[in-house]
């Protein structure tokens, strides 16, 4: 399982855990010791993750996902600093999408029909030009609940193919979120719910090779 990211000195590799497997695919987790800020980690690393990199800041500390070739990276960062001294906690985990499998084999079989039936496209962004790597963001809202969107989503993904990576539920001073991640096929995806008022928001960032 071949890295393909590159990360700057200041980043300590402490351990890493390998041959590890989630529903069948070859996962790593490494961990991280960091002595800098979250302000100045978020400054400097930038550089180094690929562009169209997730970066999701919460009350806990900071999420980053991309995807490279066919393996997804999460990096889950967390402050620890002090009073005396700066310090942040890394844990990086990456999972192998394919296995001696082609991506095209599923393409047509792995359609995005997961969504609430009421679900409203809000907003749409992305490359309608074919190719490699295209990537799109949609934004949606439901009229159901925050824990009926996620029981569905959950369901869904399982019943139409999809296989569900990670889940990252999160609760804040802002409400309730939780992030899936998944994959089938040719396509890859991470489908954040944030729990609102008399409805749910869902963005769903997909890129398909």
């Amino acid at each position: 399982m071949d890295n393909e990211y590159s990360f700057p000195d200041w980043m300590l590799r402490e351990n890493i855990v390998e041959n590890l497997s989630l529903n069948g695919l070859l996962m790593k987790t490494e961990f991280f010791t960091i002595k800098k800020n979250m302000k100045e980690f978020i400054h400097e690393i930038v550089s180094f993750i690929p562009e169209g990199s997730v970066l999701i800041r919460n009350s806990d500390g900071l999420q980053i996902s991309w995807l490279v070739r066919n393996i997804s990276y999460v990096f889950l960062i967390t402050d620890q600093s002090s009073v005396e001294s700066a310090r942040l906690n890394g844990i990086l985990s990456s999972i192998v999408l394919n296995q001696d499998k082609p991506l095209e084999t599923q393409s047509t079989t792995c359609p995005i029909n997961w969504l609430p039936d009421d679900a409203k496209l809000i907003f749409s962004m992305g490359d309608k030009v074919g190719g490699v790597n295209q990537a799109r963001i949609e934004g949606y809202i439901s009229s159901l609940s925050y824990s009926e969107v996620r029981a569905l989503v959950e369901r869904r993904l399982k019943i139409y193919g999809w296989i569900s990576l990670a889940q990252y539920p999160h609760r804040s001073s802002l409400g309730y979120s939780n992030l899936f991640e998944a994959f089938c096929g040719n396509r890859h995806v991470r489908i954040d719910l944030q729990k609102k008022i008399f409805q749910t928001r869902i963005s769903v960032m997909s890129i398909e090779k």
